[in-house]
């Protein structure tokens, strides 16, 4: 049986999009990134994400309700849009983060 791409592509495709709510906008050099993930996931790594000209690496943690992401910038700085949703806290608002990323490790962090 061939192996069907179309719908492997579709299932990565729902996943970047939609649990790690990961979006590229390569013309503006800007990355979007608000995760959904299962409060069991302490740690998400995601390599080679390209944004304009820049290739990004990323780690986010949480732990305690505290989240941070280590970004590693390997081309020209680009602006990050960061909405960090509280899994299982009732009535908190999502908190969002804003900054530009310069060439090389970043560390951010909300409380």
């Amino acid at each position: 049986m061939p192996e069907q791409t179309w719908s492997s592509s579709a299932f990565l495709s729902a996943a970047i999009h939609g649990m790690l709510g990961l979006e590229s906008e390569g013309r503006k050099n800007v990355l979007h990134f608000e995760p959904q993930v299962p409060t069991s996931w302490h740690l998400l790594h995601v390599e080679h994400v390209r944004v304009g000209n820049s290739v990004v690496d990323f780690s986010w943690h949480s732990e305690n309700g505290h989240f941070t992401l280590d970004l590693r910038n390997a081309g020209p700085m680009f602006h990050l849009s960061w909405t960090q949703s509280r899994t299982g806290k009732d009535g908190i608002a999502p908190a969002s983060l804003e900054r530009d990323i310069p060439t090389g490790n970043t560390h951010l962090s909300i409380p």
